[in-house]
């Protein structure tokens, strides 16, 4: 069977041997190198863009009486992640903007709980308004509790599972919202527009290296073969090796199970997976065999 590509891997919780050292990478967003804008509710401004304003400003507030509402969005250039790669971490940093000139108050306001959530559809920051804005999901969100301090800073929040999202998706972006969209509640953050660098929006990526899965560091005579539409066996020309383990990547990356290689092999159960290929692996004392399957059932 051919080989697939697989450009890059999730990171998963499953014990996988892997080569290579974990690298770390900065994303930022500024010279092209991503996007970002917010986007304001209220008849004077609900078709505007903001991508070129030095603010990410997010609330729910009023505006000549009437309910007014801002939401942020982040656009990061994951493509600069190397591939083959493994994501193991990734840390989104924002900063409170002393400077900002938008708004009537110059800090973090009220019960300010505030979510992260990610873009599932394709946006322009040059050209979204409040009227356009992309669709997100709630899957993965991350929830930031109210501020502590009028000028806090925001280093350093967990999204990796978000970014995995992204990179499985081949989508990408954050959107920057108020849990409770009511007056009076704000933050006040710096964009990729601020004069000062330092305060731009960033986003602090490790991952791993890895040898491609079309790679084998190891061979063994072993089969892999359907047992009815549902079950996947995989077993070996002689008992299992003790220790090897058998692991299962589904198209987009992610490890969807995994388990001890038995002496008469393993059984999978395959009822929950979709159709496609799928890569198998087993694994032993640091040497990698690889196996393609379709399921088409």
């Amino acid at each position: 069977m051919q080989n697939l590509p697989f450009a890059i891997l999730s990171a998963c919780t499953f014990p996988i041997a892997l080569s290579g050292q974990v690298q770390n990478m900065t994303i930022g967003i500024h010279d092209g190198v991503g996007e970002d804008t917010y986007v304001a509710s209220g008849t004077t401004t609900q078709n505007n863009n903001y991508s070129t304003i030095p603010s990410l400003t997010i609330y729910g507030w009023t505006n000549g009486g009437q309910l007014g509402v801002k939401r942020a969005f982040l656009d990061f250039d994951l493509g600069l992640i190397p591939e083959p790669s493994v994501l193991v971490s990734a840390r989104l940093s924002l900063y409170y903007n002393p400077d900002d000139a938008i708004e009537s108050t110059d800090v973090h306001s009220g019960e300010n709980d505030w979510v992260i959530q990610r873009v599932v559809e394709p946006w322009n920051p040059e050209a979204i308004t409040w009227n356009t804005q992309p669709t997100v999901t709630n899957t993965n969100e991350v929830l930031i509790p109210a501020t502590a301090s009028g000028d806090e800073n925001f280093e350093d929040i967990d999204v990796t599972a978000m970014v995995q999202d992204m990179l499985s998706t081949s989508s990408s972006g954050f959107r920057l919202s108020m849990v409770t969209e009511q007056p009076y509640r704000m933050l006040i953050l710096a964009s990729a527009e601020d004069d000062d660098p330092a305060l731009r929006p960033r986003l602090e990526i490790e991952y791993l290296s890895t040898v491609g899965l079309s790679e084998e560091t190891g061979r063994s005579a072993w089969q892999v073969s359907w047992t009815g539409p549902e079950m996947l066996h995989v077993r070996g020309a002689g008992p299992g090796p003790i220790g090897a383990r058998v692991s299962v990547v589904d198209p987009t990356g992610r490890v969807i199970t995994t388990a001890g290689f038995r002496q008469d092999g393993v059984l999978l159960d395959a009822s929950n997976w979709a159709n496609g290929p799928y890569t198998v692996l087993l694994e032993h004392r640091g040497a990698r065999s690889v196996r393609r399957i379709v399921k088409s059932y």
